[in-house]
């Protein structure tokens, strides 16, 4: 959502525990499939995107380990 100056912000629409939010997770593998499939035309955006996703991955990792 925007404000009136046009920064966009983060709604929380709701909670969950850790737990559910671990059973819900997308495989790295479905995640780079789509965005393969939804992007085979732009190898710049679809690199953008896969290493945005290996990202996450690497900082989801190091916080559930905290």
């Amino acid at each position: 959502m925007k404000d009136q100056n046009g920064f966009e912000h983060a709604l929380i629409s709701g909670r969950e525990s850790v737990a559910e939010f671990l059973r819900r997770r997308s495989s790295l593998d479905r995640d780079l499939a789509e965005i393969a499939q939804l992007h085979p035309d732009n190898p710049t955006t679809r690199e953008a995107l896969i290493a945005a996703r290996l990202g996450q991955g690497k900082y989801r990792a190091d916080l559930l380990a905290l």
